[in-house]
């Protein structure tokens, strides 16, 4: 019945459309011919006038011009031309007003051909409606029916037709949930649409100003976006806002989720005054909103990056006075302060384990720390600009770092060997981020593109376009599903595969 519907939609529109195209071209026919007529005439005027003066046939060539005494030929033959003369010029204010009267028709033929093309708009958007409504139940149908049979492939590839999950369909999550060989079957399939390039634009959540950084809560229903002053906390599968954590005055740079997703940190600064920097801070929130922990002044200078350990217990800032610091999440107190870097700490990371913990710099190098005692275990050095991003892969091996160079690189973690060098960013490299699997490396620049790489060797699989401005931040869903981009147009983009 749906389909049936759609279907006698789309043949409303058409008929629509040609009807008022045929109305538009036969009226435009009838008014060139009488136009046409109309110029025909008026020549024919101004050749009569021409014959008149030159052969002074007064009467015989202008049979409609007032009749005048014989005494007088010259007085005659002027009152003749000028009576002609009006006629002509009569006759050309007629053609004039038929020019206007079909300049004004046209005007409105006009008018009704392009409100014609918005009610056509209006009906086929119903139409798509209507349509996607029914591919959305469809897809859904034979979702359900591949999971009881258990063709988890099947299964799999009908549940991304409709991914991320419509709150519609709360059985599929928890089908998803329930069952591990689907939830294998759907990390396969994400994997797989990523690697081929199969992705496209998703959703765009809109800002009130330039987005600093993305991160997914860890089960993937939530996103909080840093901008400006506030963090903002979106619903994933409606794209709604949730709520807003307001820091003041101070601007996020950062922003983290705990590992279960109940705590929500952020990292910021407040502009330079005469009296120095002030209210550089580490804030702390329960995902509920209410503030769990303000940390003032935690560094003397801007705070640029902060990180969870993997167990939640352990907050590394990065900051502009050089040092990464450890925080103890539970009561704010500071255990450990991380020296050797000669410029901005720009970017932390903590290993898979959390027993490293990674540093990018403004003084072009990355820096291996051991968390337990604070050791430095190794400085990779190769970057020519400043480190912007550090992210370490899911299995902990490797290490990919984003920099000002306009390359992203790509480490062994046990020995710093250098594996490849990523290039195609044509500005700075601001932000890194491995997939669930590992297998795709997506990189964010302020050239407004994103770009995916496969890990294995280093080969450029897609660039995603779309942004207006430099691309600040990227982060992948817990499930790889989506992939999220915020940048400085307001914007944070939801790719996934398609």
């Amino acid at each position: 019945m749906e389909q049936n519907d759609f279907l006698a939609r789309q043949r409303g529109v058409i008929r629509a459309f040609r009807q008022a195209e045929a109305l538009r071209a036969e009226q435009e026919a009838e008014a060139d011919k009488q136009l046409a007529e109309a110029c025909e005439q008026l020549e024919e005027g101004r050749t009569l006038l021409k014959r008149v003066a030159l052969t002074h046939l007064l009467d015989k060539a202008l049979p409609f011009a007032p009749k005048a005494p014989a005494a007088d030929p010259a007085a005659r033959l002027a009152r003749s031309v000028g009576a002609a003369s009006q006629a002509v010029a009569d006759l050309g204010e007629a053609v004039e007003a038929l020019i206007r009267f079909r300049e004004r028709r046209q005007g409105l033929i006009t008018a009704a051909v392009i409100a014609s093309i918005f009610l056509c708009a209006v009906l086929a958007f119903g139409s798509y409606k209507a349509y996607r409504q029914f591919n959305l139940a469809w897809h859904h149908r034979q979702a359900v029916a591949a999971i009881k049979a258990e063709e988890w492939e099947k299964a799999a590839e009908e549940i991304i037709a409709i991914q991320p999950v419509d709150p519609a369909y709360p059985d599929i999550v928890e089908f998803i949930n329930q069952e591990p060989a689907l939830r294998e079957a759907l990390d396969r399939a994400y994997a797989q649409k990523w690697r081929s390039g199969e992705v496209g634009l998703w959703r765009t959540l809109n800002h009130t100003s330039y987005v600093s950084s993305v991160a997914f809560s860890p089960d993937g229903n939530l996103l909080a976006s840093g901008l400006s002053s506030d963090v903002w906390v979106w619903q994933i599968s409606n794209g709604e806002l949730l709520y807003t954590l307001e820091g003041g005055k101070s601007k996020v740079e950062s922003i983290a989720f705990s590992p279960k997703g109940k705590v929500l940190a952020a990292g910021s600064y407040c502009s330079k005054s005469k009296q120095g920097i002030g209210c550089v801070s580490s804030e702390i929130w329960w995902i509920s909103g209410e503030k769990l922990l303000h940390i003032p002044e935690a560094h003397t200078a801007w705070v640029w990056s902060v990180a969870f350990s993997p167990d939640g217990s352990i907050l590394a800032s990065g900051s502009g006075d050089e040092t990464v610091r450890l925080w103890r999440v539970s009561d704010g107190e500071l255990l450990r302060t991380l020296k050797g870097h000669e410029a901005w700490v720009r970017s932390v990371a903590f290993s898979p384990d959390g027993s490293i913990l990674a540093s990018g710099s403004a003084d072009y190098t990355i820096r291996l720390w051991r968390v337990s005692d604070g050791e430095l275990l190794r400085t990779l050095k190769g970057h020519t600009s400043v480190v912007e991003s550090v992210a370490f892969s899911p299995d902990g091996s490797l290490l990919a770092s984003g920099s000002w160079d306009e390359t992203v690189r790509l480490w062994r973690v046990s020995d710093g060997e250098l594996l490849h060098t990523l290039k195609g960013h044509t500005w700075d490299v601001s932000s890194v981020a491995f997939s669930p699997d590992g297998s795709i490396l997506a990189s964010g620049s302020d050239d407004k593109t994103v770009r995916l790489w496969r890990v294995s060797d280093g080969k450029l699989l897609r660039t995603l376009k779309g942004h207006k401005k430099y691309v600040s931040s990227v982060a992948f869903s817990p499930d790889g599903s989506i992939l999220a981009s915020g940048a400085g147009d307001n914007t944070v983009r939801l790719w996934g595969p398609r």
